[in-house]
C-alpha cells in the first residue's frame, strides 16, 4: 500500500474535485495547519499538496515542516504565478508550484516522480496511474 496524499486545502469543493481526480489513491484531505500538524504526527504521509489559496503559510512553517518531516514532498498550487513571500520555501521545501485549475497529466507526472524515487512498495503508484 502507498503512503498516503494529504490534500491540505481550505475549500471542500476542491477537496472533493482532488480525491475524484486522485480516486485510486490513498488521499486523505485536510483543511487546516493545526488539523494538518496533529495528522502528520500520528499517520504516514509521503506527499502534501497544499493550496496557497485558501491556506495561509509562511516561509518559516513550510520550512519548519519539511525539517521534521524530510521523507515527505509537498508540491503547491495556487492561482497565482509569483508568489514572493514564499521565495525561501519554493527553492528548497516545496519540490513545485502547479497552476489552478490543475492539470491532472502534471499533477500525475510529479506524483510519479515522487513515487519512482521512494522504495519498492511505493513504485506501484506507477501502474495506478498508468
Amino acid at each position: 500500500m502507498t503512503k498516503r496524499i494529504v490534500v491540505l486545502d481550505a475549500d471542500l469543493a476542491q477537496c472533493q474535485e482532488i480525491s475524484i481526480l486522485l480516486s485510486s489513491l490513498d488521499v486523505t484531505a485536510i483543511h487546516s495547519l493545526p488539523e494538518l500538524q496533529e495528522y502528520l504526527t500520528e499517520s504516514d504521509c509521503r506527499v502534501i499538496l497544499i493550496d496557497l489559496d485558501t491556506i495561509s503559510i509562511d516561509n518559516r512553517t513550510l520550512v519548519q515542516m519539511k525539517r521534521q518531516h524530510p521523507e515527505i514532498d509537498i508540491i503547491a498550487k495556487s492561482a497565482r504565478t509569483f508568489h514572493p513571500e514564499l521565495e525561501e520555501a519554493l527553492r528548497g521545501s516545496i519540490i513545485a508550484c502547479l497552476s489552478k485549475p490543475l492539470d491532472s497529466d502534471e499533477l500525475n507526472f510529479w506524483l510519479k516522480s515522487i513515487y519512482q524515487n521512494c522504495s519498492p512498495p511505493e513504485q506501484s503508484l506507477n501502474r495506478i496511474l498508468s
